[in-house]
């Protein structure tokens, strides 16, 4: 599954903490295809940074990305069958209760509904990876 470098920082959000042996296992090998490279960090100058969140007004760590750099990026990761079963459980959950976010939508798009993002037409070549971005 081809992936931005949005969804997969959301899908680190939503992680599970615990669970079966079945699900932790399957997470750890998606963990394993979505971390960030030493390259992507540098080229897409990904780190994290201290913000205030606007409905509590308190500091949270948060992930950050040049999003112009970005743009229409995307890594070809293996998704377990089961993750995506966890995170359409989770995406759905969210949306029953009202608190699924305009962040979310691109993912709950994809896991729950099952659709495919369309192609960029601005030339880019998203599958395009740079030198040590399989490391």
């Amino acid at each position: 599954m081809k992936l931005t470098l949005e969804e997969r920082i959301l899908m680190y959000s939503l992680q599970p903490e615990k669970g079966s042996f079945e699900l932790l296992s399957a997470f750890k090998i998606l963990e394993n295809n979505i971390k960030f490279t030493e390259s992507e960090t540098r080229k897409y100058d990904i780190k994290t940074v201290k913000q205030p969140n606007p409905a509590t007004g308190q500091e949270q760590m948060m992930v950050a990305f040049n999003k112009e750099a970005a743009h229409g990026y995307t890594k070809d990761c293996k998704v377990p069958a089961r993750m995506l079963s966890y995170y359409a459980e989770k995406l759905e959950e969210l949306e029953t209760k009202g608190e699924l976010t305009f962040q979310f939508m691109g993912l709950y798009d994809r896991c729950v509904l099952g659709n495919e993002p369309k192609e960029e037409k601005d030339g880019t070549d998203s599958s395009e990876q740079s030198e040590g971005d399989n490391e």
